[in-house]
């Protein structure tokens, strides 16, 4: 068989995604890094801005920062010089993810912002409704709270308008977790028991995520009635790591620019 090494390439990209979901980190940069020498070698941009994309991806998860920077500038380029919006847009969203883990929430914003625009140029309301999901979850954590009711709600209709119910099962849940913050733990239950169909919580979920939520809500006001049978046989174990964050450091209250 002939060697292709465009082929090779392709397949080196998606080895690498594949180890990455497996958080085999150093072994996905091992083949983002072959990919992207081959499509140097064979002059194919947009092969060489999808393999400095998925670089900057592997090198956020590690934490290593300057590394993603510099990966994601160079995809930037690449998309860019290409005019794929798509590529920009995921780039954005990479770049905002590694502002925010470094405390950067103004950058964050500016480039889940832009990321917004590309997406709705076009036309992907899963890409939005992703953005958006962001952009309300950084508002909580700045405590501005209107402002993060307002962006994940427009993510929940989104999702719902794509036809993506798992999504808009777990938005829901952001926004329940948005309501504890203001201290309106009765609203966040009403949130998932109320206004989420059927069809987007399973009953698993709900059975999982109710308890959790309950203690977002004044202990005198966590006795269930006896029309929730199976919130009335719960056994409080540890509240959800995600519902305790008031009692942790407040990694992005005082964001730099």
């Amino acid at each position: 068989m002939e060697h292709n090494p465009k082929h090779e390439a392709d397949q080196l990209l998606a080895l690498g995604a594949a180890q990455s979901q497996r958080r085999q980190y150093q072994n996905a940069l091992t083949a983002f890094q072959a990919a992207l020498v081959l499509y140097q070698t064979l002059a194919i941009p947009s092969g060489l801005a999808k393999a400095y994309l998925e670089l900057g991806r592997v090198q956020s998860k590690l934490a290593n920062y300057a590394l993603t920077f510099e990966a994601l500038q160079n995809a930037l380029a690449g998309f860019q010089a290409i005019n794929d919006r798509r590529g920009l847009a995921d780039c954005r969203v990479v770049l905002g993810d590694a502002n925010l883990a470094m405390s950067q929430c103004k950058k964050a914003i500016l480039h889940y912002q832009d990321a917004v625009l590309d997406y709705q140029s076009i036309g992907s309301r899963t890409g939005e409704a992703n953005t958006f999901n962001r952009l309300g979850l950084v508002y909580r954590n700045l405590e501005e709270y209107d402002r993060a009711f307002e962006l994940i709600e427009q993510a929940i209709l989104l999702y719902r308008a794509a036809g993506k119910l798992p999504q808009a099962a777990a938005a829901l849940s952001c926004l329940g977790s948005v309501y504890l913050s203001v201290n309106q733990g009765k609203q966040a239950v009403l949130t998932l028991n109320v206004r989420s169909p059927s069809t987007e919580v399973s009953k698993t979920a709900r059975v999982r995520l109710v308890p959790c939520l309950i203690w977002g809500l004044p202990r005198a006001s966590r006795t269930t009635s006896r029309r929730q049978p199976r919130l009335s046989s719960w056994r409080s174990p540890p509240p959800p790591p995600w519902v305790n964050w008031r009692s942790r450091p407040r990694r992005f209250r005082d964001c730099g620019s």
